[in-house]
């Protein structure tokens, strides 16, 4: 169907927007129809239109669509914050989407430690926050700053602990014990 509608005469606007400032990229990108997706690209789609911030790449990485998110990496999408603070990489880890984090860290590997602007959360918080421990070990093997600390004061270790996440807690110190042991700091040459 979007073949035919974006193929006819008049050729069916690519970039429309809803009365709720929804784009046709966006819902493909939500719904995960990497292809239709494609085909919205190709047609002339704009990659980094936003929704009140948010990109279809938030959207994709939101909902674990690692196909989508292959897609519009491959096309230039960013990984911008949104008007929340959060980014692609954020929104993923809190989900617990280790496809899409590995995704996003492959094409923003600095983006491991960037924090949200509203609270300093990382992507370690977020995925510490909500016992995300596949996407934690992701994390930390990709240099996430375990001493990192939100605008509460917090660490990942804390709020892992705070909620109850005894795995992840685990996790947690027995990271900061081999970066001790190995005489590493894990904020040097920052």
């Amino acid at each position: 169907m979007v073949r035919v509608l974006l193929g006819s005469e008049p050729k069916a606007e690519v970039d429309a927007i809803t009365t709720d400032g929804v784009r046709p990229l966006y819902i493909a990108a939500q719904k995960g129809h990497a292809e239709v997706v494609e085909l919205l690209l190709a047609g002339g789609a704009d990659v980094r239109a936003s929704r009140r911030g948010g990109t279809a790449l938030h959207v994709a990485a939101q909902n674990g669509r690692a196909g989508v998110v292959k897609v519009l990496l491959d096309s230039g999408a960013g990984s911008s914050a949104s008007e929340d603070g959060s980014t692609p990489l954020l929104a993923a880890a809190e989900k617990g989407h280790v496809e899409v984090v590995k995704l996003l860290l492959e094409k923003f590997p600095d983006a491991v430690n960037e924090s949200r602007a509203n609270d300093g959360v990382t992507p370690l918080h977020a995925a510490a926050a909500n016992g995300q421990a596949e996407t934690m070990r992701v994390l930390l093997d990709s240099g996430a700053d375990v001493d990192a600390v939100n605008s509460q004061g917090a660490t990942a270790l804390r709020m892992a602990a705070r909620k109850g996440h005894r795995e992840v807690v685990q996790m947690l110190e027995q990271h900061k014990e081999v970066v001790k042991a190995a005489g590493l700091s894990e904020t040097a040459g920052q």
